[in-house]
């Protein structure tokens, strides 16, 4: 049975019926041990845009644990600590952090370059990075519909920022 198929197959029950956060499912790094994945990647190189947080830092964790990995952040600074505390926490870790802030084309072609000049070949794209509002209890509510909405703005490219971020970019 394919590797992909085998995985997704083990871990039908403990997704059947899920309690939040603190329930039995897996994480993702489990999941990678399970199928004793751990270090079986290591030739091979992963980029993930928007890796900061969420389920990009989880990624980040995650593939970081048996490939050589990146990151892209909007924030050097936020991007070295995601990478600093990641590497306290498991050392074989290999991150790197690459600034690129998605709202600029401009932003987007140097971090390439810079991803580039570092390694020849990418194995694993995880376009992760979008743009969205800041909390969802924002009184950012389309009026009509009463869908959340970003705040109204455009990326420097002229496209609207949600687009420009999310499609434009690519």
């Amino acid at each position: 049975m394919h590797a992909l198929r085998r995985l997704l197959k083990s871990q039908t029950e403990a997704h059947a019926d899920p309690k939040g956060a603190s329930d039995a499912r897996p994480t993702a790094f489990q999941m990678i041990e399970d199928e004793g994945l751990v270090g079986k990647l290591s030739d091979k190189v992963a980029l993930v845009t928007g890796g900061t947080d969420g389920i990009g830092l989880e990624i980040v964790r995650t593939l970081g644990t048996g490939m050589k990995g990146g990151f892209t952040s909007r924030d050097v600074a936020k991007g070295e600590k995601v990478r600093n505390g990641s590497l306290v926490e498991d050392s074989s870790l290999r991150l790197e952090v690459v600034e690129g802030e998605l709202k600029s084309l401009t932003s987007v072609i140097v971090g390439a370059e810079i991803i580039l000049a570092r390694t020849q070949i990418l194995d694993v794209l995880v376009s992760n990075a979008a743009r969205s509002f800041n909390s969802i209890f924002t009184d950012r509510f389309h009026e009509k519909t009463g869908i959340a909405t970003t705040p109204k703005g455009y990326a420097e490219d002229r496209f609207e920022q949600q687009f420009g971020v999310s499609v434009g970019t690519y």
